[in-house]
């Protein structure tokens, strides 16, 4: 069974063959080609043998994990049925399944490989530690992003570009955040300490959308959260719908949000001028960059960022919302921001582990603890389907 690219699919720091991240030139765009584009961890197959619908693959030492939501791509099987995205199981130190219905039982061998699944994005547009990449999926807004990633220091600058201004790396119109909101890009954080030490991160994403998160802190350990892609407007016809959410600033102090998070707010008035843009806004008076903010489902005493939180005896079944809505600046509520969620409680007791996959129902989610203001905060991004 192969799973299309539209599945959300995630990666991170700790897994076999994955790039390091650090203030090394470079290092944050390896990340993401190796993400969105190439996929890594890449291992011989000996061969597939089939049985009885299950797919059991012999390589040695892969690596691979069975984690929800770690795709791994096999290529070169002689069987069509055989590649593409699988969500695997039953792993072993040499061996791993996945399900392969209509499959003829039988061992299947050849120059078959096996990776971490990339999530099929593309670079249109390459320089020196620079790159422009987009999605491939058809239904995808027409804009694209740029990453500076030249400078030796724990920062990148990244830009949302209409794609179609775009004729080289350095030549394009429309930017956002434009020259006057941002001048040179919005920032994107590789770790809160310019050093080659290497840091924590990961990335969750589809065809059309992807979050980077980066390590902010260690003590506790909290991410910066970043987007890049299309939302789900609710207005026909939005070419400027996608989102870039980084930071407006350099600012690593603990007292500060990192990220998505600064630009948003579970219940409260969130800001719009806070690193979160878009290429232009809904109405057609408004074919510039404009600010835009995101907004979580109100009404609870209890949010990531208060100083409240739910009563731990509840945490074995913890209120989750993960209708996150995206503001244009105006305001008007534009769409909704795919994948992310809210777990209505403060980091500070609650049992989850940085990156831990946890059932909630039956949604599967990533947890990403973070900062609101000098609050920690968590924060989920849903890994068994957005759009």
């Amino acid at each position: 069974m192969t799973l299309p690219v539209s599945t959300p699919c995630w990666f991170d720091s700790s897994e076999a063959g994955a790039p390091t991240l650090n203030n090394a030139a470079g290092s944050l765009l390896e990340v993401l080609r190796s993400c969105l584009i190439n996929g890594f961890g890449a291992v011989s197959v000996t061969s597939i043998v089939v049985a009885s619908g299950v797919a059991t693959v012999t390589a040695a030492t892969h690596g691979f994990s069975a984690a929800y939501g770690k795709l791994v791509l096999i290529e070169g099987a002689p069987v069509s049925e055989l590649n593409g995205r699988k969500r695997i199981s039953n792993v072993l130190t040499n061996t791993f399944t996945f399900p392969a219905p209509g499959v003829a039982d039988g061992t299947y061998t050849g120059t078959i490989s096996a990776k971490r699944a990339p999530l099929g994005w593309s670079e249109t547009h390459t320089g020196t530690n620079i790159a422009i990449v987009g999605s491939t999926a058809p239904e995808a807004k027409p804009n694209s992003l740029r990453v500076d990633d030249s400078g030796s220091a724990s920062m990148s600058r990244w830009l949302c570009i209409p794609t179609a201004s775009i004729t080289d790396i350095n030549t394009y119109s429309g930017q956002a955040p434009s020259n006057a909101q941002v001048a040179g890009g919005a920032y994107v954080q590789k770790g809160h300490v310019n050093n080659a030490t290497a840091k924590a991160w990961a990335v969750v994403g589809d065809d059309r959308g992807f979050y980077l998160i980066t390590e902010m802190n260690t003590s506790p350990l909290q991410f910066g959260i970043n987007w890049f892609g299309d939302i789900e407007s609710f207005y026909e016809a939005d070419a400027g719908s996608t989102l870039l959410a980084t930071q407006s600033n350099t600012t690593v102090a603990g007292s500060t949000s990192w990220g998505l998070v600064s630009g948003a707010a579970p219940q409260t008035s969130p800001s719009f001028n806070a690193g979160l843009y878009a290429p232009r806004g809904v109405l057609v008076s408004e074919d510039q960059p404009i600010y835009q903010a995101v907004l979580g489902v109100p009404g609870s005493t209890a949010q990531s960022g208060s100083s409240t939180f739910q009563n731990p005896a509840v945490y074995a079944n913890p209120v989750v919302h993960d209708i996150t809505y995206v503001l244009s600046a105006g305001p008007c509520v534009r769409g909704r921001l795919p994948g992310y969620a809210w777990l209505l409680a403060n980091q500070a007791g609650v049992p989850f582990v940085a990156r831990e996959v946890v059932t909630v129902g039956s949604k599967v989610f990533l947890c990403v603890p973070s900062r609101s203001g000098n609050t920690p905060s968590m924060h989920f991004i849903r890994l068994d389907g957005w759009r």
